[in-house]
């Protein structure tokens, strides 16, 4: 080929890889760039000259340097090129991901000479691909064993309450609890080997949200190369609010098995053609069998009812819901004791296989059956009257001594009802009051009076009670009736008596005033003399009346001189020889002298011990000798 031709070919060729639509960039193989065509200029936004001669990794990031240094230069010498390989670098504050291939250049002797590479930009697929990632509605990440996170949706950060730069910059290991993390990592790390498999992993455990509460979480985790490298998608869902769930569903089931055999009620859960799978304790003490001996219910309901109760049960299996409640029917114990129960049943289905079942609730009421009889007869001997009505007054029931309380028959009451009984004047507005009264539980008594069939009025006192369905609403009342015709009577005798012991009282006080009076007297013994003579035993009430008779005499009569007579006192102490010394010293500020006569021996010895000084009133011996003294004085 003439050497001009072959020149021309090889400029025609360069200038085919200088206008080629491919980034193409050629480096030695220390990875310094010879060449690049305007593509690759292009690609990077920088010119020819900014890239010759410079080392290969410099325009990409400094997390991407070696390992894109490492993968032109050395992986491409040992495997004589490379592809898919995928990195990024920044082109106007911007991330632009591009895919390299590579191919060594050999001179003519066969030796590695240089390496050309070419840099495809699939920044829109892999914004295709985050915009598919970001619209799911599953919290997703790429992560890998280190601790980075290269990439979290907006619905991971929601979920783990954190802003998705944080998540980039800081990873995952403050996402799981310390004990969990070793876990994260082993799972990451096997998926990120070359050689591991490329099957989805589903695992599970905890993470953590900013304020410290522990989250359950289930993981997806799924190899995926990302940025050129083996990463792992991982999908995370936040199943807290369904392990809860499971949890409280589990308990509930412990609780309802745990209280079914406790119950004291009996209960059997069966197949729908009657074979009993489980029986309670109280069913099985019931009917006297162990567990395995119960067989069907039909072997021990009465034979009478068969048909009836399988014909309920078919019944409610053809609608697939619904109970039968209250049939009242006999069950035969294996002692061939019968008992009266109240079965009730309904629909339900076996927890483990999900199949229907019946539910069968066997209460025992012989004991129940037993008291009520025994109720009945006690209300019908009950002294009292008693009487069932509804709200408004309409009689349900009445005893026969409800009846006789007013005089009339049973059905006469029926036909009057008890308004009609009522006195006038608590007809209305009181008869409401105790209704309502009753109804809220304040006051449940209440007196008034009924018209006797004769016409005299019956005086009752009555106690009600408001009876309530199992709804609570107000189904009607009982009313329990007491006539209080002999109590009435008794409080009649009863004031009788209180208003003549009043006048007793009365009687007896005045009597013991004029005692007193005539105990304490004051007399005038000779012109201008008094004498108050004391007698018996002087207490703190005869004193105060000797005080104030005397007094008041001496201030209306102005006598020359008192005597006090002692002859008669019987007993002397520290207070009664106080008031007389008191009384001798008023009798002085009113004028008057004092004597003191006839003071006995016992009475002397008592004011020496007690060192009482008489001296402002002078003592003789007898009443003659004090009104000699007052008389010889007065010439």
């Amino acid at each position: 080929m003439p050497k001009a031709l072959k020149q021309d070919i090889e400029a025609l060729k360069a200038q085919a890889l200088e206008n080629a639509p491919q980034a193409l960039t050629l480096i030695d193989l220390q990875g310094k760039r010879l060449w690049a065509n305007k593509a690759f200029c292009q690609l990077l936004g920088k010119p020819l000259e900014a890239l010759l001669g410079v080392s290969v990794e410099l325009v990409y990031p400094l997390e991407e340097q070696e390992r894109v240094k490492r993968a032109l230069t050395q992986e491409t010498l040992q495997s004589g090129g490379i592809s898919n390989f995928e990195t990024w670098f920044k082109k106007n504050g911007e991330r632009v991901h591009v895919q390299i291939h590579t191919s060594l250049i050999r001179d003519k002797r066969g030796d590695p000479s240089a390496i050309l590479y070419s840099a495809a930009d699939i920044s829109a697929q892999k914004n295709r691909l985050e915009v598919l990632l970001n619209g799911l509605a599953e919290g997703v990440c790429v992560a890998d064993s280190s601790g980075g996170i290269h990439y979290a949706n907006p619905c991971y950060a929601t979920l783990v309450d954190k802003p998705k730069e944080a998540l980039l910059q800081g990873g995952w290991h403050g996402l799981y609890p310390q004990e969990e993390r070793a876990k994260v990592a082993r799972e990451l790390a096997k998926l990120e080997d070359e050689e591991g498999s490329d099957e989805d992993v589903v695992s599970g455990g905890v993470y953590l949200l900013p304020d410290g509460q522990r989250r359950v979480t289930k993981r997806t985790l799924r190899p995926i190369v990302w940025e050129g490298k083996r990463r792992v998608l991982v999908t995370l869902s936040d199943i807290t609010e369904i392990k809860r769930a499971q949890e409280t569903a589990e308990r509930l089931q412990a609780f309802y098995e745990a209280m079914t055999e406790l119950s004291a009620d009996g209960i059997a859960t069966t197949s729908p053609d009657g074979r009993i799978r489980t029986a309670n304790r109280a069913l099985r003490d019931l009917l006297g069998l162990p567990d395995r001996e119960l067989g069907s219910v039909f072997d021990w309901i009465n034979p009478e009812q068969h048909q009836e109760h399988r014909q309920w049960i078919e019944n409610i299996l053809q609608k697939g819901h619904g109970t039968c409640l209250g049939h009242d029917t006999t069950v035969h114990a294996k002692n061939g004791r019968v008992f009266n129960v109240v079965l009730n049943h309904g629909l339900s289905r076996f927890p483990d296989d999900n199949t229907p079942c019946v539910i069968f609730y066997v209460k025992d009421v012989t004991e129940l059956k037993a008291a009520k009889e025994k109720a009945e007869l006690l209300l019908k001997l009950s002294p009292l009257g008693i009487c069932e009505w509804r709200p408004g007054g309409d009689l349900l029931d009445l005893n026969e001594q409800y009846a006789a309380m007013v005089g009339h028959t049973k059905e006469e009451v029926f036909k009057m009802g008890w308004k009609n009984l009522t006195a006038p004047e608590y007809q209305g507005d009181p008869d409401r009051l105790h209704e309502e009264n009753a109804l809220k539980g304040t006051d449940k008594t209440y007196r008034k009076e009924y018209i006797h069939k004769d016409g005299h009025r019956v005086p009752i006192y009555l106690v009600t009670e408001p009876i309530f369905d199992k709804d609570r609403t107000l189904s009607h009342y009982i009313s329990y009736v007491q006539d209080l015709t002999p109590f009435v009577e008794y409080e009649r005798k009863l004031e009788g008596l209180i208003e003549e012991q009043k006048r007793m009282i009365e009687v007896t006080q005045e009597q013991k005033r004029t005692i007193l009076e005539l105990s304490t007297p004051i007399l005038p013994v000779w012109g201008g003399i008094l004498l108050a003579p004391l007698i018996g035993n002087f207490d703190s009430m005869r004193m105060q009346r000797l005080h104030e008779n005397l007094l008041q005499a001496t201030a209306e009569q102005k006598p020359k001189a008192v005597l006090l007579d002692l002859s008669g006192l019987v007993y002397v102490d520290t207070q009664v020889i106080s008031e007389i010394v008191h009384l001798i010293d008023a009798l002085r500020l009113l004028g008057t002298i004092t004597l003191l006569v006839g003071i006995q021996p016992r009475v002397a010895q008592g004011l020496v011990r007690l060192g009482i000084d008489l001296k402002g009133a002078p003592s003789h011996a007898t009443l003659a000798q004090g009104l000699k003294a007052v008389l010889g004085s007065a010439r």
